[in-house]
């Protein structure tokens, strides 16, 4: 399965554990533009976004994504 994570915190579990079971991952944590476009280009499954930090930024991004598709 092919997840893209969006995670605006400095923690990397929650990569980590998309991983765990052989997933291929993709990830931004730093710009919600740059995770706009890496989820067009890398064509995922699954979008994880997490709240924890900067919940405005990931929950603007993640509208930005399923506008665009």
């Amino acid at each position: 399965m092919k997840i893209f994570v969006i995670d605006f915190s400095k923690d990397k579990s929650l990569i980590k554990i998309c991983m765990s079971n052989g997933n291929m991952v993709e990830y931004e944590q730093k710009d919600g533009a740059l995770a706009y476009s890496k989820s067009r280009e890398f064509m995922p499954d699954l979008i994880v976004v997490n709240y924890k930090d900067k919940p405005s930024h990931g929950r603007i991004t993640a509208q930005k994504i399923n506008k665009g598709k």
